[in-house]
């Protein structure tokens, strides 16, 4: 299967650790930073929350990278994360979740570690050159409010989150358009 980047925190940008999709998902699942995570979501204040976030493992889950730098990538891992926000409430964001899980491209789709958003993974080819391509044209595929333009670069992290109902799909279709 295909390896992705983990680093110890968002500060890290120069010790890699490289690891299966799957075992950095049932980290998820399995809340091996659980405690962090929760410690975040019950935070109100938005910057206490932000900084709290910034000690949780920092993924790049589209590669292989010797450090956390788009030129950096030495293997593309055929995944692209995608991240959506900005829900109304958090029913909105589980019903988004329950739709996103049943679309046949979805690889796997867990709640951030703010509890406010949705982390999606999809499947695209292993091409570094092509990789904003396949976002952009994700981005028209899923045509959604709470899609966020900003995500598209390779080296693009995404904290470790906390989620025991994460959906995973290892069956997903890959994206090729």
């Amino acid at each position: 299967m295909s390896k992705i980047t983990i680093f110890k925190d968002i500060k890290d940008t120069e010790q890699p650790f490289h690891r299966d999709i799957n075992v950095i998902l049932n980290r998820i699942k399995d809340g091996a930073s659980k405690d962090k995570v929760n410690e975040i979501r019950s935070e109100k204040d938005k910057s206490k929350r932000n900084k709290l976030k910034q000690s949780l493992p920092s993924v790049c889950f589209s590669g292989e990278f010797t450090k956390r730098l788009d030129s950096a990538i030495t293997q593309h891992s055929g995944f692209i994360c995608l991240d959506f926000d900005g829900y109304k409430s958090k029913k909105d964001m589980l019903q988004e979740k329950q739709r996103l899980s049943k679309d046949k491209y979805v690889y796997s789709v867990f709640i951030s570690p703010s509890d406010n958003g949705l982390k999606v993974i999809v499947k695209i080819p292993a091409e570094i050159e092509d990789h904003k391509n396949y976002f952009n044209s994700l981005e028209k595929y899923f045509d959604s409010p709470y899609f966020d333009k900003t995500t598209k670069n390779i080296s693009r992290v995404c904290y470790e989150s906390y989620d025991p109902l994460i959906y995973v799909n290892e069956l997903s279709s890959i994206w090729e358009k």
